[in-house]
């Protein structure tokens, strides 16, 4: 293949040299002579022109380019639509959960996460104590739960759904976090209540 090429490039060379050649007065009467004379012509232009007008053309020259350069505008970035995400309230999130809560133990462990994590603050605001993060136990100025809410909660907070593996072809066995939400969320509500009553 390599010898193939370098046989048409050399042919082309002896080709093209044969053909000046032969064209050698029509070349020059044509291409070279119509070259020399513009050549000519604009070495006679440039010579009879003052130099100071060279030179102001070229520093005229210079100084758009300068100016061109500093005062450059970026050119203009497409427009792209951005998606914003919505921004979703925690009861609205709440709400999303409930709706799930029948899909599997998953959902039934968030719901008791997040009611945890909101009794957890609710208690720490009550006793006046800074925030706490990572295991915690629910305690509290008269807070009284029954032992199923207790449970559901601390499970909440401090556990997995992990703890509550459910097999797949066998039928869900009951836990704790089979309990109604709404029984947990009526309990808070009548805590906060009572907090805000100023009885307690």
């Amino acid at each position: 293949m390599k010898q193939r090429q370098i046989f048409l490039i050399v042919f082309a060379v002896v080709l093209a040299a044969v053909f000046s050649f032969m064209l050698r007065d029509t070349i020059r009467e044509f291409i070279i002579l119509p070259l020399a004379y513009i050549w000519w012509l604009l070495t006679l232009y440039y010579h009879t022109v003052p130099q100071l007008v060279l030179w102001a053309v070229m520093v005229f020259l210079v100084f758009m380019a300068a100016l061109k350069s500093t005062f450059v505008l970026p050119a203009p970035r497409p427009l792209r639509w951005i998606k914003k995400k919505t921004v979703v309230s925690p009861v609205e999130s709440l709400a999303v959960l409930l709706g799930k809560s029948k899909q599997g133990i998953y959902y039934k462990w968030m719901i008791a996460h997040r009611l945890g994590k909101l009794t957890r603050e609710m208690l720490d605001q009550r006793e006046g104590r800074p925030e706490q993060l990572g295991y915690t136990r629910l305690t509290g100025r008269d807070w009284e739960p029954s032992k199923e809410v207790t449970t559901y909660l601390e499970i909440g907070l401090n556990g997995s759904f992990a703890d509550f593996p459910q097999p797949r072809w066998t039928r869900p066995q009951p836990t704790p976090l089979d309990l109604d939400p709404q029984n947990v969320i009526e309990y808070l509500e009548s805590e906060m209540e009572i907090n805000r009553n100023g009885n307690r």
